[in-house]
C-alpha cells in the first residue's frame, strides 16, 4: 500500500534526506499499516536523540532505505541524557536513598 501522505510525513521527519527513490522502493516493499507508520515515526524521534545519530553531525544516520529495509525501528536505542536530566535523576535517587535510610533508623 503506497500511502503517499504517510511516506511524505516520514520523509519530512527523517534527518538524512538522501536517495529518496530507494527509500520509496523500501517503503513499497514494506507495505506498512498506519499503526506501523506511527511506530516508525516514534522510533525515529527517539533515534534523533541517540549518540549514534548525533555523532559527527549526523554522519552515522543510515539512509532511510537502509533504515526501512533493516527494520531499524526495532533496534534498542540508547538515548543520550543531557546534564540537566542527569542532575535531576541523581537528585531524585539521593532523595529516595535518604528516605529509605531514615525509615530504617
Amino acid at each position: 500500500m503506497w500511502l503517499p501522505d504517510f511516506f511524505q510525513k516520514l520523509w519530512n521527519t527523517y534527518s538524512r534526506k538522501v536517495n529518496k527513490i530507494s527509500a520509496i522502493k523500501a517503503w513499497d516493499k514494506l507495505k506498512p499499516s498506519p499503526e506501523l507508520v506511527e511506530t516508525i515515526l516514534s522510533a525515529i524521534e527517539k533515534a534523533k536523540e541517540s549518540k549514534e545519530w548525533k555523532k559527527d553531525n549526523g554522519q552515522f544516520i543510515p539512509h532511510l532505505s537502509t533504515y526501512l529495509n533493516g527494520r531499524r525501528w526495532e533496534d534498542e536505542i540508547e538515548v543520550e541524557e543531557d546534564w540537566q536530566d542527569r542532575v535531576r535523576r541523581e537528585a531524585l535517587e539521593t532523595q529516595r536513598e535518604m528516605r529509605e535510610k531514615a525509615k530504617n533508623e
